[in-house]
């Protein structure tokens, strides 16, 4: 009797175990704000880890124990996605994202009302649920057919392994690799002679499609939930927004940035905002997912053979891209103001191919030690109308492989001399 009774109370413990850990970890890696010190978290997880020791049968499937990850696999067997998870058109300029707006109202017959998100640059994935567990995870692979990576989607925190609701459903996200977790990443490769990754992006899908889930466990990888396999409509919802509000009390972890706009002029300044604030977040975004928002409104529109017709992604144009400084070039204005403008070899930047480039003043040579034949970044201002260019020096801080070039000075003049010529 008196085991029976002991029996009863562990098992008390190791649910109440969960449930706070559960509780946790949704505020602590869902909604970014944390109700215990880590401290607290770390000793409810080594009591519970104690207990599932001595009692393995009381490890349940969506105990926050089994985020550390199990058995090395073998290879990564074959999913059939139910609903097709298909690419997105692209548009690169304001003129496309009018063409395309005029394309869905023509299409709809009627005023639309979009629904703008951040396109997250990461690896899209597929989860199902059934009864509310989390019974499958994969890859988006060519749309049709992707990779089943459950043991690796499951150390995910943000992924919850049973929902708030026992229903059965489908959701699609992007994993993600936030900008801190990249950092630390690279300096451990670094230390360890390793090849670095070259962007948050690869170390994503890297870690995901390790075959040792213990190394996808150590990556601190996170996820963002954007969308339900097929539609709302099946689940009550109307609306692509209403679907997101929905997802958000399932448990998941949806991104706050999206916003409802009722015009493409919206539109385009929800863009452009962004633009301007994309290297505040701590996640890389490479652009905005541009939707209608209703239901009835993409079944009217429909799919091509690739693509909804209801949705496109703009594209950020290519912030930085590198090239070599051939020359400065000097100009004398009518009020005798001296500018300088670099000479460059060129390169596409923004979609258009970059000579030449401001420096501005000598004051900015000067800050910046910008001499001729330095390996440098031009950077494209402007957003959506691309009209001017900024010039920056690496300063060969970052590329330790490039060496520089003999330099020629053509254009010496006393204020300048020292600063274009070794």
């Amino acid at each position: 009797m008196d085991q029976k009774i002991n029996r009863n109370e562990v098992e008390k413990r190791v649910r109440e175990l969960n449930n706070l850990l559960k509780e946790y970890g949704h505020a602590y890696y869902v909604l970014d704000k944390p109700v215990v010190p880590d401290s607290v978290y770390d000793q409810h997880m080594q009591e519970l880890l104690a207990i599932e020791a001595e009692h393995p049968d009381l490890i349940f499937p969506d105990s926050p124990s089994q985020r550390v990850g199990g058995e090395i696999l073998s290879n990564f067997s074959k999913v059939v996605h139910e609903f097709p998870m298909l690419s997105l058109s692209n548009v690169f300029n304001e003129e496309d994202i009018r063409d395309f707006d005029r394309r869905v109202q023509a299409g709809a017959g009627h005023s639309i009302t979009y629904i703008c998100e951040l396109k997250i640059d990461g690896l899209a994935v597929s989860l199902k649920y059934e009864k509310g567990n989390f019974i499958q995870g994969s890859t988006r692979g060519d749309g049709t057919i992707g990779e089943d990576i459950t043991a690796n989607l499951k150390t995910i925190h943000a992924i919850p392994l049973k929902l708030s609701e026992p229903i059965t459903i489908e959701v699609r996200g992007e994993a993600y690799m936030p900008k801190k977790s990249f950092i630390k990443l690279n300096e451990m490769r670094d230390e360890n002679g390793e090849e670095p990754f070259a962007n948050p992006r690869n170390a994503a899908a890297g870690s995901l499609r390790q075959l040792d889930p213990k190394i996808a466990a150590s990556r601190n990888l996170s996820v963002f939930i954007y969308g339900i396999g097929g539609d709302g409509s099946a689940y009550g919802q109307d609306s692509h927004s209403d679907s997101l509000d929905y997802l958000a009390t399932l448990g998941f972890k949806t991104n706050t940035g999206s916003k409802r706009c009722s015009s493409i002029e919206e539109v385009i300044e929800y863009i452009e905002s962004w633009q301007e604030r994309r290297q505040d977040l701590d996640y890389e975004i490479d652009g905005i997912v541009i939707k209608v928002d209703g239901y009835e409104d993409q079944e009217q529109l429909g799919f091509t053979a690739r693509s909804p017709r209801w949705a496109t992604a703009y594209k950020f144009p290519a912030e930085e891209v590198h090239t070599k400084l051939l020359d400065i070039e000097l100009s004398v204005g009518r009020t005798g103001v001296v500018t300088p403008t670099a000479i460059l070899e060129p390169v596409r930047v923004a979609g258009t191919t970059v000579a030449r480039a401001s420096l501005h003043n000598e004051d900015l040579i000067r800050e910046k030690d910008i001499r001729i034949g330095d390996a440098v970044i031009i950077r494209k201002a402007g957003i959506l109308s691309r009209k001017s260019s900024v010039f920056s020096l690496n300063n060969g801080q970052e590329w330790k492989n490039l060496t520089k070039c003999p330099i020629i000075a053509r254009y010496v003049i006393p204020s300048l001399s020292g600063l274009m010529e070794k």
